[in-house]
């Protein structure tokens, strides 16, 4: 899940398993692009100013998954903290929260927060260094962006013990017409937990 507050972006991760959340502030000077090998926005540029479209915030996650070898499901963009407390309280706003959550899952989330607050059990963690490379642009300005360690990192922090014990076995096979796709989207598969055994273009046979 991606959370979109006043001052962070944040991604967590929940263990109902445990009943407990991680989660970890994204740099504000990280830049994911919205597709693939398109234009590179920055977190705080997207936070602050969003972009421009029908599906915007859909679009900020799907640019975010993809450059992070993660599927997001969720995100919520409201205008307060993201301490736990503060996103309870903002799925609980109808009015002011956006997100992509339909009614019932938004209370499933809610139930499952309190669950979490009651235990206490939430640890916070630091964006590790060594998944960004610092890139200077023609202005002197400098900026993250994330490389390939990202991905056996995401794999931890968003794995699914329910996945993992399943063992499952996929091929991914990229009828898009865009080269890379089909590499990103087996990250994806692989940070769930699952085992990517081939990945091709063209039809499946």
């Amino acid at each position: 899940m991606v959370v979109v507050g006043k001052t962070r972006t944040t991604l967590m991760s929940f263990r109902p398993e445990s009943m407990s959340i991680d989660y970890v502030n994204l740099p504000d000077d990280l830049k994911i692009s919205l597709t693939l090998d398109g234009p590179t926005f920055g977190i705080r540029e997207l936070r602050e100013v969003g972009i421009v479209g029908d599906d915007s915030l859909n679009d900020f996650r799907r640019g975010l998954s993809l450059d992070l070898g993660v599927v997001l499901p969720i995100i919520i963009r409201h205008g307060g903290d993201n301490d736990l407390a503060s996103v309870r309280e903002a799925l609980i706003d109808f009015r002011k929260t956006k997100t992509n959550l339909g009614f019932f899952d938004r209370l499933e989330t809610i139930r499952l927060l309190d669950g979490i607050l009651s235990k206490g059990l939430n640890l916070a963690q630091a964006f590790p260094v060594r998944l960004t490379d610092r890139v200077i642009e023609l202005d002197g300005k400098s900026y993250q962006r994330v490389n390939d360690s990202v991905y056996s990192w995401t794999k931890n922090f968003f794995s699914s013990e329910s996945v993992l014990s399943e063992t499952a076995e996929i091929a991914v096979v990229n009828e898009s017409g865009q080269p890379g796709i089909g590499r990103k989207v087996s990250r994806q598969l692989e940070t769930s937990g699952m085992r990517v055994i081939d990945v091709k273009s063209g039809e499946m046979v």
